[in-house]
């Protein structure tokens, strides 16, 4: 899906390029697409940002959350007793 988005992106980028007879940056790009839309349609890109935000956020907690207890639980992992386990 990633691969089939970043072959639209490059088609797209390259006609709005040519047509432009200049080369856009993604944001260029998007800040004119943004200003053809209706404003009905805006409070959908607003959602979708705050989406992308948010994901990115919870993505940031997650790693820091794993980050700050894996010295709590390196007592719990290494120990003698469960040694055994390391092996399979």
């Amino acid at each position: 899906m990633e691969e089939k988005r970043s072959k639209i992106f490059l088609l797209y980028y390259k006609e709005v390029s040519d047509r432009e007879e200049g080369i856009m940056s993604v944001k260029e790009i998007i800040i004119n697409e943004i200003d053809k839309l209706p404003e009905n349609l805006l409070a959908e890109v607003l959602d979708f940002i705050q989406f992308l935000e948010n994901k990115k956020e919870k993505t940031l907690l997650v790693s820091a959350s794993q980050e700050l207890s894996t010295a709590s639980f390196q007592k719990i992992w290494d120990n003698k007793e469960d040694a055994v386990y390391d092996s399979l």
